[in-house]
């Protein structure tokens, strides 16, 4: 594991930039400096609908964060409420970077740059390799890029998954 202290200098530098694209986009950012957890706060543009998206940044850069979206009603990991449905079309004609995989790990944001995508956490990529995370096409190597790429397909899905509960939090 990475000393926290080198992941807190990078987001030293990249959280700033994250902070100055959220106001442009309109989300939501936080940063707890203790636990090195992340929250993005997005509205869906057309339904108006909230999606939480934690990114877990422990040991950031040696390891891609761990990205999960949050059910806004409940505060569950990974539910269908709190994902976005894939996209049809999806934007730029390819694969949803959202899925549908197996247990224990139901849903997973498949990008080079979530550590749940890969094969050591339960993902589908066991071809990936976490040590070179930063080599694996396509790349997103900013956490500006990561919830950019996130947030084109949230914008082009129809909605959650799953049925929510009640009223966004």
């Amino acid at each position: 594991m990475l000393d926290p202290i080198v992941s807190k200098a990078e987001l030293a530098v990249e959280y700033p930039l994250l902070q100055e694209r959220a106001k442009r986009a309109g989300w939501e950012v936080t940063l707890n400096d203790e636990s090195l957890l992340l929250e993005v706060r997005i509205t869906h543009g057309k339904t108006g609908q909230l999606y939480i998206l934690h990114g877990d940044l422990t040991s950031y850069k040696a390891m891609p964060p761990a990205w999960e979206f949050i059910d806004p009603d409940t505060g569950e990991e990974g539910t269908p409420a709190a994902y976005p449905t894939p996209p049809n079309p999806t934007p730029g004609g390819g694969a949803s970077v959202f899925l549908k995989t197996n247990p224990p790990r139901e849903r997973v944001i498949c990008l080079p740059c979530n550590r749940f995508a890969y094969g050591d956490y339960h993902g589908p990529h066991n071809e990936w390799r976490l040590s070179n995370w930063m080599q694996v096409a396509p790349f997103y190597l900013t956490l500006v890029e990561m919830v950019n790429r996130i947030n084109v397909d949230l914008q082009a899905s129809p909605g959650p998954q799953g049925p929510r509960k009640g009223k966004a939090a």
